[in-house]
């Protein structure tokens, strides 16, 4: 995988909002089309590479890659990326920080009760690069829990195709009784 959002940290270079910026929102952009790739047996395939972000977060989330509550965040750090790419912005001021922070109450809901004064003390570039690790920590999470799910799905289906070659039959019964199985492995 590409770099992570907190490899960047290691960097000097990367002390300035607009780079970090682009470069955390590119790493997360790779960790989302390489989960795609993966939901597709291996390699993105050409048309769903060149489709707009937003078609790609679409489908990520159809796919269950991510959590709902994440698309939101993700498109605020989009917004924020694009806005310093194409020079519409050239520093993190308060007021999109203050936005920022939004995304991060909505990824952890009881940080203001938690710790009353945290994001109110921290600086804009702080609360880009918190935003940045929620995203990208929430994404390698249910990332990883996808992988597991279709796993499941896939023995399940070895072990049923199995079964059809060896000649017995299942009957509906024990059809649906695997599938609870691969979904009761899920919750």
């Amino acid at each position: 995988m590409a770099r992570t959002v907190w490899d960047l940290f290691g960097d000097q270079r990367n002390v300035d909002s607009f780079r970090f910026a682009i470069l955390g929102f590119d790493s997360i952009d790779k960790q989302l089309n390489q989960a795609l790739a993966e939901a597709f047996g291996g390699e993105l395939p050409e048309d769903i590479r060149r489709l707009p972000w937003k078609a790609r977060v679409g489908l990520a989330e159809a796919l269950t890659l991510f959590p709902v509550d994440v698309a939101d965040p993700l498109g605020r750090l989009a917004k924020l990326r694009h806005d310093f790419a194409h020079g519409n912005i050239d520093e993190l001021d308060d007021a999109r920080a203050a936005e920022l922070k939004t995304s991060i109450r909505q990824l952890a809901p009881t940080v203001d009760s938690d710790y009353p004064t945290l994001l109110e003390a921290m600086d804009p570039f702080m609360v880009l690069s918190t935003l940045l690790l929620f995203v990208q920590a929430a994404l390698t999470i249910t990332i990883d829990e996808a992988r597991e799910q279709r796993a499941r799905r896939e023995e399940a289906m070895r072990e049923w195709w199995q079964r059809r070659r060896s000649g017995v039959s299942l009957t509906p019964e024990q059809i649906a009784e695997l599938l609870r199985e691969a979904e009761q492995f899920e919750d």
